[in-house]
């Protein structure tokens, strides 16, 4: 079930709230003058006709939301074996996952296999083998769940998602309408939006998948050298799908409000992929291949209070993928979903192989003095294929760090402090690489197609010719990303458990970080400058501090234990260099600001009165009372691009925290887990991968027809309810070019929150009552997760949701009940 949702408009509310909205529209544009004067959209009649119980008659009171998301049910069983001798210990395990999501024809089922072996070969030669290998089996309908279009990366899109069309869906239309779905239009594209089509006639897709992990290292202790020892690993992953995905186009029938020329209309509307390739498959097949290869020697020896351990390694890694698909056209039937009982399709092919390999030496140095005195030196050399072979000191890079620390705890002069357990100090300092960019952006690039596979085209001697055009312009000086870090902290532990504490405190300086260049560089250049350079630089720094506690005392008779341990973690993070353009307003640069930080304009309230408009600067034409006020920063009497300024903070927490809870006696169990954010701000508006800001249906009322959350219209600003908080109900589009619609500090509500994300409740059994049947303990709980929530934003807003929430699929409150059984 959803963990956080809106609560959505009913029929009778969408019929108010719809007919209140086109009346401040008319009121707004001189249409009319009083509210006697407005001839509403939808009737008393039509209302009634919504609760009258009777859908045949084209009207009815449908919770989407209700409807589309349900319970989900999840299964997991695990069946684990494990022994041995002095010579050999086994290890195996099976299990079973089985999960039905809460809308339908979601489901995913996995099976997992893994075995360890450890076996003493002959003297001095340990062998280790580890296999682990799942095969999984997913099908969903022809539409994703959810998704987020805050970023292109992130996997599902929102766009058209079940969960996207259940928002846009309209609760006064029936489920279905002379024997189809019913469906409503999106005001922007006009594409029909029909949830239960999109779940039970979309189709399908179906993946199959394997998943084999192996390793096996041989160990040989030289026996003439006490604690030396030389060490082989090898490991081999391989994973491989089978996707097969049928497109059945449907039909809908939409219910059409009046146009001052015709009534309510009912008409058909096709499926919004379109059914130009009536029915059509997709089937592919992916694989990939990964060997890992290492060679370590390693040395640990004591000399006395002196204590030293060292090791080298060297590793080298082997990836390769491959993936092709072929897809069909104007299938006959959808039974036998076959690529060969079909046309080909426009582009009945595609495929694509990648393969890379990289190389490193790492070595580690540990000496401790009495476990009093101790320090670390560590140190990797890569070396990375996306960086320039022939240009010295760019492919490869060294990465040392360093550590000590002093048990002060051990020294005599701490004696005679009784009640102090244990106390360390310590510090480190290190660097760190990242080689997270595009392959081969030290080579120059060239594409045949445009992102849409439109060709290239360019003419020579009067006539059309295949083109090619840069992609990448090379930059042969990339090399690594680099982070300095530099950490110091102590710990403690005081009365035997009664309190501990961990502090640590951070400074991370990010430098020559990978960059997509392009914003400090004229037009004039005609985008011939490096695609990638060595550019950003970033740091953070911060705290992190862990406080708990553990007892046992008597309740009853019996012992009672209980633990609580509090984390807590701030970090925040700047600019100190960033490719701002030349000609951009001090206001809106990223250096020196906060990575996270927003865009906005400066919002101050709502207009409250005409005489208030009058005075003030304003966003495009005039604003009506009740539409949000601006501020305008360099005073030149209007709202414009030039008073947008980076301001508040970004949608990550700055300051995380958590509490951990536990507690047993006589055979009960509980445990609980807290975790919660704050001074971070969630943004209702959304900024899209491409930077665009917009709207959200958690910001505009009917934001492309569809329905709309119970706070946003029943706290907006109305002739009926002139203190409203939310800007003026309308069914305009108040999109980015809108004076509502913009991107403001309005929208931005400090995220603060807490929530309880898991607990379990046990009991395990007493042994006497086990042993005489054979069992070695046995204990049932039930456990919970994303039980509730606690923070400030709108009802039923997740502080945790992307960017971008037009149709994410919400995170679910999950309740199990499992049993443990050891023989």
């Amino acid at each position: 079930m959803n963990a956080n949702f809106p609560q959505f408009m009913n029929g009778p509310q969408f019929a108010y709230y719809y007919n209140m909205a086109d009346m401040m529209d008319k009121m707004a544009n001189g249409s009319i003058s009083e509210i006697s004067q407005y001839t509403p959209v939808f009737t008393k009649a039509n209302v009634e006709a919504m609760l009258n119980g009777d859908p045949t008659d084209g009207w009815d009171n449908v919770n989407y939301i209700d409807k589309v998301f349900g319970t989900g049910i999840n299964q997991k069983h695990n069946v684990t074996v494990q022994g041995g001798s002095d010579k050999m210990r086994y290890f195996a395990s099976v299990g079973y996952l089985g999960q039905k999501g809460n809308i339908d024809n979601f489901s995913y089922k996995r099976y997992n296999l893994r075995t360890n072996l450890e076996t003493q070969l002959a003297k001095n030669f340990q062998l280790s083998l580890g296999i682990a290998g799942n095969v999984g089996k997913r099908e969903t309908p022809g539409y994703a769940s959810g998704g987020t279009d805050s970023n292109s990366e992130l996997g599902e899109q929102g766009w058209l998602s079940v969960a996207h069309q259940t928002i846009m869906m309209h609760p006064y239309l029936p489920e279905t309408y002379d024997g189809l779905y019913s469906a409503t239009t999106q005001n922007n594209t006009s594409l029909p939006n029909s949830p239960l089509a999109a779940i039970y006639e979309s189709g399908y897709k179906h993946t199959n998948s394997f998943d084999l992990q192996t390793n096996i290292s041989l160990q040989y202790n030289v026996p003439w050298v006490k604690g030396l020892s030389v060490k082989v690993t090898g490991a081999y992953d391989y994973t491989t799908s089978h996707n097969k995905n049928l497109n059945t186009p449907y039909s809908t029938y939409i219910h059409r409000m009046p146009t001052s020329t015709t009534d309510w209309t009912w008409s058909k509307a096709d499926d919004p992929r379109g059914t130009a390739n009536g029915i059509n498959l997709g089937e592919g097949q992916y694989s990939s291949h990964q060997m890992v290869g290492q060679g370590s020697i390693n040395y640990a020896n004591s000399f006395g209070k002196h204590n030293v351990e060292a090791m080298v390694l060297a590793e080298i890694r082997d990836y390769k993928e491959n993936s092709f698909s072929g897809y069909n056209k104007n299938m006959s039937f959808s039974e036998l979903p076959e690529l060969s009982f079909g046309q080909p399709a426009d582009s009945p092919i595609s495929g694509y192989s990648d393969a890379n390999r990289s190389i490193g030496y790492v070595f580690r140095l540990k000496y401790d003095y009495d476990n009093k005195y101790l320090a670390e030196f560590t140190g990797r050399y890569d070396g990375s294929y996306k960086f320039a072979g022939n240009v010295s000191g760019k492919r490869w890079a060294f990465f040392p760090s360093a550590s000590v620390a002093w048990r002060i705890s051990k020294e005599n002069f701490m004696s005679d402090l009784t009640f102090l357990d244990d106390m360390k100090i310590r510090a480190s300092i290190g660097l760190l690489g990242n080689d997270a960019v595009s392959p081969y952006a030290f080579l120059s690039t060239y594409d045949l197609m445009d992102s849409n596979k439109n060709a290239y085209q360019t003419i020579l001697n009067g006539k059309v010719m295949q083109a090619l055009r840069a992609s990448v312009i090379a930059n042969p000086t990339l090399t690594w990303e680099n982070t300095l870090t530099y950490n110091a902290g102590f710990d403690f532990t005081m009365w035997n458990g009664l309190l501990g504490v961990e502090f640590d405190a951070f400074y991370n300086y990010t430098y020559d970080i990978l960059t997509s260049m392009g914003g400090d560089y004229p037009p004039s250049m005609g985008g011939y400058y490096y695609t990638y350079a060595n550019y950003n630089k970033v740091d953070s720094k911060g705290i992190e501090v862990t406080v708990s506690h553990r007892n046992k005392l008597n309740l009853a008779g019996k012992p009672f234990s209980y633990g609580a341990s509090f984390n807590l973690t701030f970090a925040r993070n700047r600019y100190l260099r960033y490719p701002d353009s030349p000609n951009t307003v001090e206001w809106r640069k990223r250096t020196g600001r906060s990575v996270d930080a927003s865009v906005v304009w400066i919002a101050d309230g709502l207009f409250r009165s005409e005489e208030e408009i009058d005075n003030s600067a304003w966003y495009g034409t005039r604003p009506n009372v009740g539409d949000i006020k601006y501020k305008d920063l360099n005073g030149d009497g209007k709202i414009d691009e030039d008073d947008r300024t980076r301001v508040g903070r970004g949608n990550r927490p700055e300051l995380t925290y958590g509490l951990n809870l536990n507690c047993a006696w006589n055979g009960f169990d509980l445990s609980a887990q807290f975790t919660g954010g704050a001074l971070f701000d969630v943004s209702l508006t959304g900024t899209y991968y491409n930077g665009y800001d917009d709207n959200t249906v958690w910001t505009q009322a009917f934001k492309e027809g569809a329905n709309s959350p119970l706070y946003l219209v029943q706290n907006a600003y109305t002739v009926e309810n002139p203190n409203g908080t939310f800007p003026r109900l309308t069914l305009g589009n108040q999109g980015h070019g809108g004076d509502n619609g913009l991107a403001s500090t309005f929208w931005l509500r400090n995220g603060r929150y807490l929530r309880l994300k898991s607990a379990q409740l046990g009991y395990t059994f007493p042994k006497k009552w086990m042993s005489p049947v054979g069992i070695q303990n046995l204990r049932i709980y039930v456990e919970g997760s994303n039980l509730f929530t606690i923070c400030g934003l709108p009802d039923g807003i997740d502080p945790e949701s992307p960017g971008v929430n037009n149709g994410y699929y919400p995170q679910q409150r999950t309740i199990m009940g499992g049993i443990t059984l050891t023989f």
